[in-house]
């Protein structure tokens, strides 16, 4: 047992030797290397250096124009999107501005259908009103006219049942026989007068004779037979005119126009 302790020690301490001295060696060719690199850098010609500075001013500058690039890329990308943006909300603007006109053109479309509804509502109304006072402006004209025509045929009855009365031939009843009276002869001689007659005395003037005779007519009222030859009711005027004129009879022509004019006057 202590054998096998003292040589695992013994290999161990020998590992550890071993790393030591390849640490070592590595140390040493590090230092090596970093040596020749500047003896390398030291021998760096003035060409070399020259077309080195060229490459490295070429990186850089395409390094710029890379950024450059890069830059108007993103300048590009955010003018687009602006532009995009702006677009859209031109569009949204014109939509909404849209959407209000065809709202207002509703309304509009609306207001005159009202309009229009109220307005025929109107003419109806009105059309109606004049169609009722029309009908009641008929019924009234036809209950006229059947009042007139009614009248007109009480005056055909009553003129007929008049000529009906005047063409009747009346009977004659025979008369009881009477004894002659005798007459005297002073009353045989004696001469008889005629009926009296409804006339004016001529004072000579037809004007003069005329007004007498208006006076004299006075006013007259036409009675239920009081009717020309077809049944019609005579006016006062008529019957006026008819006296004046059975007054007026013998004149000249002269005479009995200006005794008719001065008797048909009013009073």
């Amino acid at each position: 047992m202590k054998k096998l302790f003292i040589a695992i020690l013994l290999s161990s301490l020998s590992i550890a030797f071993a790393k030591e001295s390849v640490d070592t060696s590595v140390v040493k060719e590090d230092a090596s290397s970093t040596a020749k690199d500047t003896s390398k850098a030291v021998k760096e010609t003035a060409a070399e250096k020259k077309a080195r500075i060229a490459e490295e001013k070429k990186a850089l500058a395409e390094k710029k124009a890379q950024e450059k690039a890069k830059a108007t890329e993103a300048k590009e990308a955010a003018a687009k999107a602006k532009k995009e943006e702006a677009a859209k909300a031109k569009e949204s603007k014109e939509t909404t501005a849209q959407a209000k006109k065809d709202e207002a053109t509703k309304a509009k479309e609306s207001k005159e259908t009202t309009s229009q509804a109220k307005k025929d509502e109107a003419t109806k109304a009105k059309e109606t009103k004049e169609a009722a006072a029309q009908a009641k402006k008929d019924e009234a004209t036809k209950a006229k006219e059947s009042k007139s025509s009614s009248l007109k045929e009480k005056k055909e009855d009553l003129s007929k049942t008049k000529e009906t009365k005047e063409t009747v031939t009346p009977v004659e009843l025979p008369s009881p026989k009477k004894e002659p009276v005798p007459v005297k002869e002073s009353e045989l001689t004696k001469p008889t007068k005629p009926a009296p007659k409804k006339t004016v005395n001529n004072t000579g003037s037809p004007a003069a004779d005329g007004a007498a005779a208006r006076a004299k007519i006075g006013e007259l009222k036409p009675g239920p037979n009081d009717v020309d030859k077809n049944g019609k009711q005579l006016t006062s005027q008529q019957m006026k005119m008819k006296e004046c004129s059975s007054m007026g009879k013998g004149r000249n022509q002269a005479d009995f126009r200006a005794f008719m004019s001065e008797c048909l006057k009013s009073e």
